[in-house]
């Protein structure tokens, strides 16, 4: 049977609503899991590269270690984007959670299996990045800056973020399949592993663009203040003024964080909701605000 995709607008009207009575704490929370996945990152990563700086002390870390340490931070880094989704989805349903929700994904065995998986995949991606741009990265840095006088570290900063542009293609090209796994495994977390991510490459697979247009959608004023709060940044000098324009900045990019989580379970029910796919535990959690996203 082909599914019907849902509308734009009438999505959106739901995301709006979602949040209209809890904005602030909505955004404080995902910025408290934004860093936590950021302490996570550094607490677990640091290590290895600490033990490095002290060799001349006799302290030494292999590759294999160093490795694992990062896949570690990965798993948690992807364990906590569960709970974000989870926290959502309870936004988007109830119109109401709690921020203990962003720790839910600890307790569920089958996030922690996800996690892995999720985590193996972006480090595949990290060494596609490196495999295909090792050398041209390079050629593609020298291109842009010919002519100019441009110091070596500068050159290698610029090869780096070539690189890391590289690694989160590969890494969203390789993922995006399966955005909507979290979705289901938090509608029922005894669902098996396999099962979740191939519900998801069924559903997504075929309205990837559909999704893609739907994030720009709601994202695209968002993404047009944060350029103009960036490229003001640039050009002010550090005050006051500078100040509050890195703020605005700064919330433009939680806003945009924010809704494209959001969209994820307001898609994936608006997605079951016009195509009369919803479960009986969503209609029950729910109550009207189900029928609502389904309109």
């Amino acid at each position: 049977m082909r599914l019907l995709n849902p509308e734009y607008i009438k999505m959106y009207e739901v995301l709006k609503k979602s949040f209209e009575k809890n904005l602030p704490k909505v955004l404080l929370t995902v910025f408290l899991c934004l860093i936590l996945k950021t302490v996570s990152v550094l607490f677990v990563s640091t290590p290895a590269s600490s033990y490095r700086n002290f060799l001349s002390e006799g302290f030494s870390v292999n590759l294999v270690t160093s490795t694992a340490l990062f896949l570690f931070s990965l798993v948690i880094v992807n364990i906590f984007d569960f709970g974000l989704v989870h926290y959502l989805t309870e936004a988007v349903i109830k119109r109401d959670s709690s921020a203990r929700g962003i720790f839910k994904g600890f307790a569920v065995p089958s996030v922690w299996a996800g996690a892995v998986l999720f985590s193996i995949i972006e480090a595949l991606s990290f060494v596609l990045a490196l495999l295909v741009l090792s050398s041209s990265a390079e050629d593609i840095v020298f291109f842009i800056f010919r002519g100019s006088n441009a110091a070596p570290e500068m050159l290698a900063f610029f090869k780096s973020i070539v690189i890391s542009f590289a690694y989160i293609a590969f890494s969203v090209l390789l993922k995006v399949p399966f955005v909507f796994a979290w979705n289901i495994i938090n509608e029922n977390n005894r669902e098996k592993l396999f099962h979740a991510f191939l519900k998801s490459l069924k559903l997504f697979f075929p309205r990837m663009f559909h999704f893609i247009g739907f994030v720009i959608y709601i994202n695209y004023k968002n993404f047009i203040l944060y350029a103009a709060f960036f490229t003001a940044e640039i050009f002010l000098e550090s005050g006051i003024l500078g100040f509050v324009i890195s703020f605005a900045a700064f919330v433009q990019l939680l806003m945009i964080t924010l809704k494209s989580y959001a969209s994820r379970p307001v898609y994936y029910y608006s997605l079951l909701s016009v195509n009369g796919l919803i479960g009986e535990q969503v209609n029950t959690e729910s109550g009207d605000d189900t029928d609502e996203s389904s309109s």
